[in-house]
């Protein structure tokens, strides 16, 4: 966020035409528990197991247990500060309305936070379903958020998301429709729960949609096309198998590419 915060105060910002978020993977709030950490995250038979395994003693790298739980403990107070206040959408906000001739965001859940290189690091981590909403949320308000400044961002593409979004969730569903009001392509590789949330989105302006690694999605995505996209008029399907049945009930009018 630091240097996010600096390009977007120095001469270069005026030059950024396309951000690339990747989504860290998020601390389960639970890992600070001690009596939780030492049974369902990183037992203390494991710790001595790995001690000898990898001869941390020889190597002058030796951890000790309570330096390992007080390491990950550290990380999750600064990830509670951030989300607390969450001022990961704040310096978002503030920041990207700066790059006045931002025309692309790029926003890509196959990340993770680098804790070392623990083999464990993994059980530590937030669900899916928690932690992909949070990264979402931030990224739609900061384009909202940008358009109110006169940026006119007219590319999203979102890869690997999983998570499952209510269509209930109407304070979601508004901003991604004040989010993406002048997005003229949208492009979802590897995420189809996203592609059913955005069949309760109004997207007037969309005229092409790049499906690529999405699976069971002819339903979802015939339904998407006819009541969310009216204005859709290219259609691109990579690794994306749909019936033709279904393919019939799209607009004769829309250009269909298999690649």
């Amino acid at each position: 966020m630091r240097a996010l915060e600096s390009i977007a105060l120095s001469t270069l910002a005026t030059h950024v035409q396309t951000i690339h978020y990747e989504a860290s993977e998020l601390i389960d709030p639970s890992t600070g528990d001690s009596a939780y950490f030492q049974s369902c995250i990183y037992t203390r038979e494991e710790y001595s197991k790995d001690r000898i395994e990898f001869n941390w003693e020889s190597k002058s790298c030796d951890m000790s247990y309570k330096s390992i739980h007080k390491h990950f403990s550290s990380t999750l107070e600064e990830q509670n500060v951030i989300l607390h206040e969450r001022h990961d959408i704040e310096v978002l906000c503030r920041s990207i309305k700066l790059f006045s001739n931002l025309k692309s965001v790029l926003l890509s859940f196959d990340g993770s936070r680098k804790l070392g290189q623990l083999w464990f690091t993994s059980r530590a981590y937030m669900s899916w379903e928690d932690s992909f909403p949070l990264h979402l949320e931030a990224i739609l308000r900061s384009m909202s958020a940008a358009r109110n400044e006169g940026v006119h961002i007219t590319t999203l593409q979102v890869s690997g998301f999983y998570a499952h979004l209510s269509h209930l969730d109407k304070e979601l569903l508004d901003l991604a429709e004040s989010a993406l009001v002048e997005v003229s392509t949208l492009k979802l590789v590897d995420s189809v729960s996203l592609l059913r949330f955005f069949r309760r989105v109004k997207l007037d302006q969309i005229k092409s949609l790049y499906v690529q690694n999405c699976y069971f999605v002819g339903h979802d995505l015939i339904d998407f096309i006819c009541n969310s996209a009216p204005a859709l008029r290219r259609l691109i399907l990579e690794g994306t198998p749909v019936y033709r049945s279904s393919l019939k009930a799209l607009p004769s009018s829309l250009d269909l590419m298999f690649v």
